[in-house]
């Protein structure tokens, strides 16, 4: 069952550092938290040099008050404004994780033709024409990725590292094949 509400994260060692924030799905809510946080992409840069500084272990997440999705910006206001949060970058309840059209459009027109894109990606001729070589078996595969024989070469350079059969074998392969050579 779907829980909404307002709820705060606070710090243990700085008890008067306090984050407030509302959610529709509050026992979901924290994991999302803790998730921007390890990944050290949280929106509250005070909360994030916190979590940096004092680890998940100082932080703990409880709720303030469970209410109708129509009642959460007006709880969480009343919290800001009763609690004063540190944390908090805006000291306004707005409702978050939300784009406008304008906003989905751009996104969905710069994510077209990025190389992550299966759904409709727009391929420039450069591409088109790299896709083709590398199944004519022109070019070589290094860590997964193809490439042209040239930039492999530019990018491990010719001297300390071996090819076979026009494939990136590795560096320990080329040292073993001098160390043969050499004695």
């Amino acid at each position: 069952m779907r829980k909404s509400g307002v709820y705060k994260i606070e710090s243990i060692s700085h008890p008067e550092r306090i984050y407030v924030g509302s959610s529709l799905h509050i026992d979901h809510r924290w994991s999302g938290h803790l998730s921007d946080l390890k990944r050290n992409k949280h929106h509250s840069f005070k909360l994030q040099r916190h979590y940096d500084k004092y680890g998940k272990l100082d932080l703990k997440f409880s709720i303030i008050k469970l209410c109708e999705k129509e009642q959460l910006i007006k709880y969480e206001q009343e919290s800001i404004e009763r609690f004063k949060p540190y944390f908090n970058i805006n000291p306004n309840a707005i409702p978050g994780h939300t784009h406008s059209e304008e906003s989905k459009l751009k996104m969905s027109i710069a994510k077209k033709g990025k190389p992550g894109n299966r759904k409709g990606a727009i391929l420039s001729d450069e591409s088109k024409l790299k896709m083709s070589l590398a199944k004519l078996g022109k070019t070589s595969t290094f860590k997964g990725k193809t490439f042209s024989e040239e930039t492999i070469l530019k990018m491990c350079g010719k001297n300390n590292h071996q090819y076979k059969n026009g494939k990136y074998v590795g560096r320990s392969a080329a040292r073993k094949k001098k160390l043969k050579l050499n004695q």
